[in-house]
Formats: C-alpha cells, structure tokens, sequence
C-alpha cells in the first residue's frame, strides 16, 4: 500500500506530499526542502532491474502518541516504497529546535513506527 492510496492518515494534518522513482542500478538523492527532508537511496537498494515508488507525507499535527515529557520538533513522517529494500536508506530530517548548552543534544531522539 503506498501512502497515497491509504486512510490511515485521515485525523491528521498533511503539511505536504510528494512521490518520486528510484532504480535500482543507481543512485538517488531526493531533496524536499520545504519539508525539512532529504533522503539518499544507494544503488542496489532495490534490484538492478527494478524500479520503485516512493511515497512521503510530512505530517506536523494530529493524535500522535509520545512518551510523556516529549516534544516534537519536526514534521512526522510516513514513508512508503512499493518494493522490499534490500539495503536501508538515508534520511536527514531538518528540525527547530535550540540548544544553549551542548548536554542537551543528548535529550534528542528519534522515533520510528511501522504503520
């Protein structure tokens, strides 16, 4: 199921969306600057001969369930691909957030869920 066609994002707020192909014989760097997000697909990711859908929604509001004392400072979000990844891929999320003494960068975290 590729982001797009699923409701499973009904009672959230969708800040954007965006769809692009990879292949597998090359590499890819995927830029979504307006969204805080850059994604870089290594070659052989997916086969040689194959090529895939990739799905993304930035999501920045709705029922998200965090431990308590946390907060969110990016968008979430949902990623799909329409093929099994042989290799894992990069992700660089840009987020807002300041920090006046270098210890509190060890507070920083990241999540991630299967939907």
């Amino acid at each position: 199921t590729t982001v797009s066609s699923s409701n499973y994002l009904d009672d959230v707020h969708v800040a954007g969306e965006s769809h692009f192909h990879i292949k597998g014989d090359k590499t890819h760097s995927f830029n979504w600057e307006e969204c805080g997000l850059r994604i870089h697909v290594e070659q052989g990711t997916i086969p040689s001969s194959s090529t895939c859908q990739v799905g993304i929604k930035a999501l920045v509001g709705g029922e998200f369930r965090f431990p308590s004392n946390t907060e969110l400072v990016s968008a979430v979000y949902a990623i799909s691909v329409s093929e099994t990844l042989l290799k894992p891929i990069k992700l660089s999320v840009q987020h807002c957030v300041v920090l006046k003494h270098k210890q509190q960068a060890e507070y920083l975290s990241f999540a991630k869920s299967p939907l």
